[in-house]
């Protein structure tokens, strides 16, 4: 939006060349601007000014929405960060007593088959 009106900006104020490349006699030459122009001129800047309205209107509609849905947003991740967290502490759990269920079937085949060697 901000590059909208800078270009915006450029091309209806920027600074005219210093010597003009057509120089017009002075009989052709205005002092004042006539009302047609003036009037021409009144018309294009209330245009140009209801485009800047609507632009500006757009891009603050737009970040307002933006800002409406954070919290939402907010919430839906936090939800999901909470699920996810029970989620790893679960899984955490299973794998801790995999690995101490294997321990002990181990330590329990081991003992076993101490015993069944000296069975025999």
């Amino acid at each position: 939006m901000i590059e909208r009106i800078k270009i915006w900006w450029e091309e209806n104020f920027s600074e005219p060349d210093p010597e003009p490349k057509v120089k017009l006699n002075h009989a052709f030459e205005e002092k004042e601007p006539s009302k047609r122009k003036l009037r021409k001129r009144v018309n294009t800047l209330e245009a140009e000014n209801e485009i800047l309205k609507e632009t500006i209107k757009d891009e603050l509609y737009k970040t307002f929405m933006a800002k409406l849905g954070e919290p939402q947003e907010n919430a839906r991740l936090k939800n999901e960060n909470n699920q996810l967290r029970k989620k790893i502490k679960t899984l955490k759990e299973i794998i801790s007593e995999d690995q101490y269920g294997a321990r002990r079937s181990n330590s329990n085949s081991r003992k076993s088959s101490k015993q069944t060697k000296q069975r025999s």
